[in-house]
This record gives C-alpha cells, structure tokens and sequence, in this order.
C-alpha cells in the first residue's frame, strides 16, 4: 500500500535516524550537510572526517536514495558512500559532493539495485582523471554497516569507487576479480583518488 506524503515523511525521518546513527556509531559525526532533490525526494549527503574511529577514511555517504525502492511494500534500498584516503595538502570533499550528487540522483531516478556497475561522473572535480564510478559491495567495512536492518526491509550501503574507463572495460570483460588482482599485484589502494590507471 502507498503512502501518503506525511506516512513518507515519517518513515524518511525514522530511516534517518537509523541509518544516519549508524554511520555515526562507525564513522564519528559528520561535519557538514548537502540536500538535494531527486523527482520529489530529498536526498541527504554527509560528509565524515577521518579521524582514529573512521579508519583515517574520509566520506561522504547519502541518506535517501532508499526510498526510491521503498514506498511502503517493505523492499530494500541502497545508499551509497564515497570513501578516500584523506590527501595531506587538500581538502577535497566539497569537490566530491557533486560526483556523490550525480551518482545518487541518478541510481534513486532508475531505482536499480545492480551493483558491480559503472556510471559516468560528468562533474567531476578537475584534480580527479577517472571518470567512470564503480558501484560495488563497500569492502573494508564492517558487516554491521553493510547493511542496516530498517522496518520489513534493509538498507544495503554501497561504495563509489572512481575508476577509469580502460579499467571499467575490463571489469566488463573479465570481472571484478581481473581487477582486484591488478590491484595488488600493482600496490595501489581504491581510496588513493590520485592513482594512475592500471590499465
């Protein structure tokens, strides 16, 4: 059965706490707040600092992009969350919340739940060369945020890697694990967003 809009703005409110109190039990309290819209509903992005309880990570994660599967008949949604390694000369989350922006108004629009697939970050800050985002399980965090229980239904978080278009190519043709092995045998980490292609 449908909701109507105060039944909605309810259950928004209630999903926020749960899932926002999550990332805080993990993550520590954000530092700041973007609200954007998608169709008719509001999409919330915070931005988490590193710090010890964090893992050194920063993040950017949304609230919201859930409803976009869930109107009442209890299915499951996703958020999303953006993490990198903190860079020592910039501060560069402001100039991510337009990627995070695009990929969670873009995912809430066609309200699909794949992950393993790509999307384009035509806003990208100029700093960063990859242009494609991978939309993946979040690895390296704990199962308890991964995915959060809420009401009938559950949250799934997924993580926004920036990745390049040869590597995009080549998940497509030989899978994830192509590109993990790459990954190591190469050194590099996912959440340095100033790695170079490995392909």
């Amino acid at each position: 059965m449908l909701m109507n809009a105060a039944e909605r703005q309810l259950a928004f409110d209630v999903k926020r706490a749960i899932v926002l109190g999550t990332y805080i039990d993990h993550w520590g309290f954000p530092t700041s707040r973007a609200v954007v819209r998608a169709e008719d509903q509001v999409l919330e992005l915070y931005s988490f600092p590193a710090e010890e309880k964090s893992g050194g990570v920063d993040r950017i994660a949304t609230v919201g992009v859930s409803d976009a599967f869930d109107q009442g008949a209890g299915k499951s949604g996703i958020e999303l969350v953006l993490p990198w390694h903190a860079h020592p000369e910039r501060t560069v989350g402001e100039d991510l919340i337009p990627v995070v922006e695009d990929a969670a108004t873009r995912i809430y629009r066609e309200r699909t739940l794949d992950q393993g697939f790509f999307l384009p970050a035509p806003r990208r800050p100029r700093w960063l060369a990859a242009s494609m985002l991978l939309i993946d399980e979040p690895v390296d965090e704990p199962a308890s945020l991964a995915t959060i229980p809420f009401a009938a239904a559950h949250v799934h978080v997924l993580r926004v890697v920036p990745i390049y278009s040869p590597e995009a190519r080549l998940i497509d043709a030989q899978g994830l694990d192509a590109f993990d092995d790459l990954l190591k045998q190469s050194g590099c980490n996912v959440l340095d967003l100033e790695r170079r292609s490995l392909v």
